[in-house]
């Protein structure tokens, strides 16, 4: 006797096959010391919701969207970087209401939304966190290659010295 049906099952498997991520981790950018942010950087979070923005400074700065299970009761706090963007020509709190934009299905500028972008803020909506740290300008290019680089996040399409063959771009779309 079965428990549950074979539709249930094929339901169960096409809602699952929504959410699988994958991410390229490259531990030798990790350790190399010409890789590495050279100043300090002070990151703050706060849950992605549309009411939050005006909590957000108007300063440029670097920021990640990480997305956090709230399973922390039973298991050790367990987090997935998605995404990481500067803010050097708009504010951080300008670029945070951009992406409530993209969520909302509006895009930047005219411009359609970024379905990877819109995907990442929809699916995980109430466990996706803005983590953001003000720097100066000139340091912001440079810390967010460096993270890029060091990170590969799923959702980022440019990766500084990442060059992805044809071959294996399927794992980056």
């Amino acid at each position: 006797m079965h428990d549950i049906s074979w539709a249930e099952k094929r339901n169960r498997r096409l809602e699952a096959k929504q959410y699988i991520r994958k991410f390229l981790l490259h531990p030798a950018f990790w350790k190399d010391p010409e890789k590495q942010i050279k100043h300090k950087i002070d990151w703050k979070q706060i849950l992605f919701q549309e009411d939050n923005s005006n909590l957000i400074p108007n300063k440029k700065g670097i920021y990640c969207f990480v997305v956090k299970p709230p399973i922390v009761d039973f298991l050790f706090e367990t987090q997935y970087l998605f995404y990481i963007g500067k803010a050097s020509s708009a504010t951080l709190r300008g670029r945070y209401k951009n992406y409530i934009d993209e969520k909302n299905n509006k895009g930047i500028g005219g411009q359609k939304p970024r379905i990877k972008i819109q995907e990442m803020l929809n699916d995980y909506y109430g466990h996706i966190y803005f983590f953001y740290a003000e720097l100066q300008t000139t340091q912001i290019k440079d810390a967010e290659d460096k993270l890029l680089n060091m990170f590969m996040p799923y959702v980022n399409t440019a990766i500084p010295e990442l060059k992805i063959s044809e071959e294996y771009k399927h794992l980056y779309q």
